[in-house]
């Protein structure tokens, strides 16, 4: 749930609340140091299926990873370290590695199973770990990312980094360096290959958010990169396609493909000085309220829908509520228009009060209201 951990991140450091603060740090870094983030070859995994984070579902998804950037970025605005900067830079090259698609898009997702084995691609035996390192490099896997000889999933080891970059650290990463090597002369996980608007965008977002946060210009590249192919294949005249190119899914306007892009391009503004992107944000948002909204109520479509009725999502599941970040792009793009963000936030009050679980990104914006009018 990146949206509630980004509530939590921002209601610490708006409100100097230490114990807020330090939910979020070791929120984030159980993300980074467990089985559910590939140690090996970066990303984050879809979700864990125990307790302690340590074996995940093997999936891997676009949206995931660009939210975990985000994520990544404020922490390290509020306490920088070697630690997130890296994990950042591996997520950063596993985007780029894994699911490219060219010309700055990314494929969706990875499937979990290869071959038909969940995990397969990741996972490690003793002996395949002994082939790939020197017994010296072995000792530090054992000591540091959590592998043994009778592993702690099937038979086979998980990689872990629980101490974090502590003792060894770079002698650490070229160990994972040395495995990432190897790994990729195994069979690899189908790469789904569908292209998606919504996505996209949360990945050019988080890419330029937390390449600008750790100060490394060829991330923010990547990410405005990703910004240059939605403003040139995402657009039929002034609608936003959920699928470029598809078919039947361009007929449908979703209000999440237009919150993402108009919020990814506010980003890419902002770390521009770029007058033009910031116009070409404002535009999507004005397009967006006159489409999708009825007096304070944001709808998930617009009036073209098969559906009985017009939906309304607020919920953040799995991805932001897409109502929610074009309430956030209101109050980054026009801070001082109180009286449409107002209009918006009200009937998100609901939601926030009996599910705040599923409202993490209306929260956050709502914090950043009630700070701005102290």
């Amino acid at each position: 749930q990146a949206p509630l951990l980004g509530f939590v991140q921002r209601y610490g450091e708006l409100f100097d609340d230490e114990r807020a603060r330090a939910v979020a740090r070791d929120w984030l870094t159980a993300l980074m140091r467990g089985g559910i983030y590939d140690q090996v070859g970066g990303g984050l995994f879809r979700y864990s299926t125990d307790e302690s984070w340590l074996v995940p579902h093997f999936e891997k998804m676009l949206y995931d990873n660009g939210l975990l950037l985000s994520s990544l970025a404020d922490a390290y605005r509020a306490g920088p370290s070697d630690e997130i900067a890296r994990t950042v830079r591996q997520t950063a090259a596993f985007l780029a590695r894994d699911l490219d698609a060219g010309e700055g898009a990314y494929y969706s997702s990875l499937d979990a199973e290869t071959s038909g084995v969940e995990g397969a691609t990741y996972t490690w035996t003793w002996g395949e770990l002994g082939d790939a390192l020197t017994d010296a490099e072995l000792e530090l896997a054992s000591r540091h990312l959590g592998a043994s000889e009778r592993g702690n999933w099937h038979s086979k080891s998980i990689l872990t980094r629980l101490d974090g970059r502590g003792e060894a650290a770079d002698d650490v990463d070229r160990v994972l360096e040395k495995l990432l090597a190897a790994r990729m002369e195994r069979p690899q996980p189908k790469v789904v290959t569908n292209l998606l608007t919504e996505w996209n965008a949360i990945a050019a977002r988080g890419l330029i958010e937390a390449g600008d946060a750790i100060g490394d210009r060829g991330i923010v590249d990547q990410g405005l990169r990703t910004v240059e192919w939605l403003l040139t294949h995402v657009f039929a005249e002034e609608r936003v396609l959920h699928v470029p190119g598809g078919e039947p899914a361009n007929s449908i306007e979703l209000i999440a493909d237009y919150a993402a892009t108009a919020a990814a391009f506010t980003a890419a503004a902002q770390v521009r000085g770029d007058s033009d992107l910031r116009d070409e944000a404002a535009r999507l948002l004005d397009r967006a309220l006159d489409v999708f909204a009825t007096d304070s109520i944001l709808h998930m479509t617009s009036e073209k829908t098969d559906l009985p009725l017009r939906p309304i999502a607020y919920d953040d599941a799995p991805t932001p509520s897409g109502a929610a970040t074009l309430a956030e792009v209101v109050a980054t793009l026009r801070p001082g228009d109180t009286d449409t963000l107002d209009r918006l936030l009200a009937p998100a009050t609901g939601i926030a009060r009996r599910a705040p679980f599923m409202a993490g990104t209306w929260l956050r914006v709502m914090t950043g209201r009630v700070e701005a009018a102290r």
